[in-house]
């Protein structure tokens, strides 16, 4: 019985060893790579609800629009409800709106830490701080901020079906994010970067 042990053991050890490595090599959160994954994985869901009712999703349902001074993020509910439905749609898109101005916070926080990359002395403290502010303006973004600028409901079986379109200004992620920074403890370190200085100015105009 112990040699079977033995011979078991040594056989699920490389498989182990096979799902850890697997597993340790995919993105982390709050990377460029993991939240783009993590969209991708929205779009799939997105696109399986659309086959069962792509008569009736609108185009900026399918591909929302994309300018300089607005986000925009859509979603879809589906309830007996009409209010109900209603208010998951908005939910789904104000996810997905979070998500999307993710992307644009982890890409300015980037350049802010090539700029700065010398000077970063903990980096335990900066990765700590660099997280919190993006937390709160995602947060801030899920609660409140945006506002509808399209929506649509149709009858689907025996329940209601929205599909809404959220948008979220640019100007104010920017004051946000910028107003976080500021009360940031590392602040006199973020405010060497030009891509902060920068967004003060666009703040400001």
């Amino acid at each position: 019985m112990t040699k079977c042990k033995k011979i078991i053991t040594s056989l699920l050890l490389p498989i182990f060893a096979i799902l850890i490595l697997v597993t340790s090599c995919g993105p982390k959160p709050g990377t460029l790579e993991y939240t783009l994954k993590q969209e991708r994985k929205i779009q799939k869901q997105k696109e399986k609800i659309v086959k069962k009712s792509i008569k009736a999703a609108p185009k900026w349902y399918l591909k929302p629009r994309k300018d300089r001074k607005y986000y925009y993020g859509s979603g879809t509910g589906k309830s007996r409800d009409i209010q109900f439905s209603k208010d998951k749609a908005k939910l789904h898109a104000a996810a997905e709106l979070g998500r999307i101005i993710e992307l644009g916070i982890i890409s300015t926080m980037e350049s802010v830490r090539t700029e700065i990359e010398t000077s970063i002395v903990d980096q335990s403290t900066y990765k700590n701080e660099v997280k919190s502010v993006t937390k709160a303006v995602i947060d801030n973004v899920k609660l409140r901020g945006w506002d509808v600028k399209k929506e649509k409901m149709t009858p689907e079986s025996d329940q209601f079906r929205t599909f809404v379109l959220l948008r979220y200004s640019k100007a104010k992620a920017d004051k946000f994010l910028y107003d976080r920074i500021q009360e940031s403890k590392i602040k006199n370190l973020l405010n060497k970067s030009t891509t902060v200085e920068s967004l003060d100015k666009d703040v400001e105009g």
